[in-house]
């Protein structure tokens, strides 16, 4: 690749290519951009039939079909002349407009609802290469420039046809596009083994600890046998304390404060990329400061029931008033309780005890109550252990992950004008 400056040329261009790319409406590559049905079509909707694609199957440059719509063969014929073809490029035309992708094979003849079909170049061009224009920068900002509605936002195909892009020549156009193919293609299959680590997680929190009143789990270690014994929180806990009542500050380089948004609802994880400081009399406010193996519990709100557990790695931090903290008393069995809170025996105990006339919550009374079943130390500690090492596993694919959206983010702003 080389780089370039001028202004109708990319700042990262493949080897071999030096003209200025050409800016058109689209109306003048694309014979026909015209809209899908728009219209009522929930009585023509079937359990069999058809495919209906519609607005929510296409997102981020892609179609999904992880919701299904189907029509009748009466309907669907009637929608001939606006069936799509291979290679057709789609929009979205309200809600998440401007998002597109392009009809694969498997999609040939389909009917569509409420979408921009941009079909029929009059010369060669690369559907891909438009398709992953619309997801650069410029591109977003053009459409939001064109759409209309304050609710649901709304854009016309004839605003389409007007709208201008830049081409270079079609074996340019096929590089960038496969390029992008294949760098989408490497971000699906890390999303695909993150997807199934977490799915076996879910999965392993079940089998690894008692369900449904049973007194062992279904999976355990070699060499561990017996009953698992009954026990509530505050047995396994020195105390519970409230955090500080402070405001949050511009994150001053050393302290951290954790509020409930700053705990991850995905990974339980200390989110860092919005940091902020306590506004109080830190000195006199260490208490507040958490310590290794300190399990931080959500007492309000939507997102009742969360929890954190501290890690030293994650710096010096202080925790807010939203927030409860559990002092274990055996650090060799903290682990192990944290994720008990990940497990279904806890979400019933947040959902019964949470409910409130107004906001849900649980206070530290309440948690102290939790009741749980658990085996020796020595099995908390390889149970802890496990699931320590299974989280640090998706962390590397989620890493991963963002480093390679954040290669394609950087890609889009510089191979296109």
């Amino acid at each position: 690749m080389a780089n370039k400056k001028d202004s109708n040329v990319p700042e990262i261009r493949f080897l071999g290519y030096v003209n200025g790319w050409t800016e058109n409406p689209l109306g003048e590559i694309y014979t026909k951009i015209r809209n899908a049905f728009v219209g009522t079509a929930t009585p023509y909707y079937t359990k069999n039939g058809y495919f209906y694609l519609q607005s929510n199957n296409v997102k981020n440059g892609k179609i999904n079909r992880k919701t299904e719509i189907f029509i009748d063969e009466e309907f669907y014929f009637k929608q001939e002349k606006n069936w799509l073809r291979t290679n057709d490029i789609v929009m979205v035309q309200s809600g998440h407009v401007g998002h597109t992708a392009v009809i694969p094979n498997e999609l040939n003849n389909s009917a569509a609802h409420a979408l921009i079909i941009i079909s029929k170049p009059l010369k060669k061009s690369c559907p891909y290469y438009l398709n992953f224009y619309f997801q650069t920068y410029r591109a977003k900002q053009d459409i939001g420039n064109i759409t209309t509605g304050n609710t649901i936002k709304h854009i016309l195909a004839t605003d389409i046809k007007r709208f201008n892009v830049f081409f270079p020549p079609y074996e340019e156009q096929t590089k960038i596009g496969t390029y992008f193919k294949k760098l989408d293609r490497i971000i699906e299959l890390h999303q695909r083994k993150h997807d199934k680590l977490v799915t076996l997680k879910q999965a392993m929190l079940q089998k690894m600890f008692p369900q449904d009143g049973a007194s062992t789990p279904e999976i355990r270690f070699n060499g561990f046998e017996g009953d698992w014994e009954k026990k509530k929180l505050r047995d396994v806990c020195n105390s519970f304390d409230y955090g500080l009542n402070a405001a949050a500050k511009k994150y001053d380089g050393r302290n951290k404060y954790i509020r409930i948004t700053d705990i991850d609802e995905f990974s339980r994880c200390f989110s860092q990329t919005d940091l902020t400081s306590p506004e109080a009399d830190l000195p006199s406010s260490q208490n507040y400061l958490l310590c290794e193996g300190d399990i931080l519990f959500a007492r309000t709100g939507a997102s009742v029931g969360k929890t954190y557990l501290y890690r030293e790695i994650d710096g010096r931090v202080f925790f807010a008033g939203f927030l409860i903290r559990a002092r274990v008393s055996n650090t060799e069995s903290t682990d192990f309780i944290f994720y008990t809170t990940l497990s279904s025996n806890y979400e019933n105990f947040v959902t019964i005890t949470s409910q409130r006339s107004g906001q849900p919550g649980i206070n530290a009374k309440e948690y102290s109550e939790y009741t749980f079943l658990v085996p020796s130390v020595t099995e908390q500690k390889k149970i802890g252990t496990y699931f320590r090492k299974f989280d640090a596993l998706i962390s590397q694919h989620a890493t991963q992950l963002k480093k390679l959206k954040q290669i394609k983010s950087a890609c889009l702003g510089k191979m296109f004008v």
